[in-house]
């Protein structure tokens, strides 16, 4: 899939694609070709890469934020996800979990890190909710000086307190696009129900985009988004 369609197409589809294919091929998914992906996290903190998905399992290698990783496969567990990753520079894998991976391949900042970190954590801190997983990709229709969009995939039931509150994720995407310097939108969705809101730089400032009824006849314009699935 093109890069510039691909994620404004993931913010519409991910949710229902997800629990397809959680329904149909278990929790263990092989990726149809590898994913590109760094790590993300806490500049000069380390994450841990684990035999296997999940905390029980031994630390066999440790990387950074920014680390170029390849996905070799996913495990979807009712309160994570994680990822197989290839290290691209040493070739060593390991299992890590999927919010510290920032998927499609674009390099960030040491600040965008830190901001992304502190969304990881606000998300994780939602009763009965965290966050299964981070995009990150080129969206065709963003300003041309800021053409990158992050959609932050949400999981368990405390999803639709986050959902439901669009001052928390306005005040997430001001934080995000004022520290990911070529961010010009920010996406959340459901893992279940393909509920989703984005937040974005419109004139200048970061508001709600307005939701359009997916039959319309006439292309979005910047500012708009499918609200119907």
């Amino acid at each position: 899939m093109d890069d510039h369609n691909w994620l404004r197409r993931t913010a519409l589809v991910c949710g229902g694609v997800m629990a397809v294919m959680m329904a149909i091929s278990g929790p263990l998914l092989a990726q149809d070709e590898p994913q590109a992906a760094t790590l993300t996290a806490a500049p000069n903190s380390s994450v841990n890469l684990r035999s296997g998905p999940g905390t029980s399992f031994a630390v066999v290698h440790i990387g950074f934020a920014g680390d170029a990783v390849t996905i070799l496969e996913s495990h979807l567990g009712e309160n994570s996800t994680w990822h197989r990753v290839q290290f691209e520079t040493s070739g060593a894998m390991g299992w890590v979990r999927a919010d510290l991976v920032l998927k499609g391949g674009i390099s960030v900042s040491d600040r965008c890190h830190s901001v992304l970190a502190t969304a990881r954590g606000e998300l994780n801190a939602v009763p009965e909710g965290f966050l299964r997983s981070i995009y990150m990709g080129y969206d065709e229709q963003a300003p041309a000086d800021r053409p990158v969009s992050i959609l932050f995939f949400l999981g368990g039931q405390g999803q639709a307190s986050v959902l439901s509150s669009p001052q928390f994720m306005l005040s997430l995407s001001q934080e995000v696009i004022d520290d990911c310097g070529a961010t010009s939108s920010v996406r959340f969705g459901s893992d279940n129900s393909g509920w989703h809101d984005i937040y974005g730089l419109v004139d200048g400032d970061v508001t709600g985009f307005t939701c359009v009824d997916l039959y319309a006849d006439r292309q979005l314009e910047w500012g708009e988004y499918f609200c119907e699935l």
